[in-house]
């Protein structure tokens, strides 16, 4: 069902899709074209990726993401729900601007993901807390940032098996795409729920 989408992703999204690649580059000494450029040298049938534009905004009661978080939207297979779970970033993810504006990426800056049938999923994690070195120096860490929980939308919303269930969540992506998708999430007055089998609570992206 997902075949050429699905090899296509599966490829260039080893570190958060593209999309990550794109918002980290420079970190590491490596530009956004040098990296985009190095993942289609390395797998040239990139060239030929099928993508569709998936950008828009998502709020949380109607109101932006709170700035002390993280919001990751992210896109889950169908017939694998169980595949995000198992990794250290999801396969399919973009990170919300600070007034909650998505945009995935592939082979150039907002060009969308790979079609297909997803089903998305949201999770807002906390940033990654600055550590003292032993020189006194504040530092993140080497090699990666690990966005924590709790997640502040309550486990309502990271669990693909449940949003499977609700329209809403069900994306049929086919080109050109659409980059005005809207997702309100309601969590004041909720309960928090216990996180499912194959929701996503933790994040580790590319510095």
């Amino acid at each position: 069902m997902f075949s050429p989408a699905r090899r296509a992703l599966g490829i260039l999204s080893l570190n958060l899709a593209t999309g990550f690649i794109l918002a980290t580059a420079g970190c590491g000494g490596e530009s956004a074209k040098q990296a985009i450029d190095r993942q289609i040298k390395e797998n040239p049938q990139l060239k030929s990726a099928n993508v569709a534009q998936f950008a828009g905004q998502v709020t949380i009661d109607g109101q932006p993401p709170s700035q002390e978080v993280r919001l990751f939207v992210i896109l889950n297979d169908p017939q694998h729900l169980d595949e995000n779970a198992h990794l250290r970033a999801p396969r399919l993810c973009a990170v919300c601007e600070d007034d909650g504006k998505f945009a995935f990426s592939t082979l150039d800056k907002g060009d969308g993901a790979p079609v297909g049938k997803y089903v998305v999923t949201f999770v807002e994690l906390h940033r990654p807390t600055a550590v003292k070195s032993s020189g006194g120096r504040m530092r993140q860490g080497t090699g990666s940032r690990h966005f924590l929980g709790p997640d502040e939308l309550k486990n309502l919303y990271n669990d693909p098996d449940k949003n499977q269930k609700e329209e809403r969540f069900n994306l049929n992506l086919e080109p050109p795409g659409k980059a005005d998708y809207v997702f309100d999430l309601a969590v004041a007055g909720k309960e928090t729920a216990a996180p499912g089998p194959n929701a996503v609570t933790t994040i580790m992206t590319p510095r």
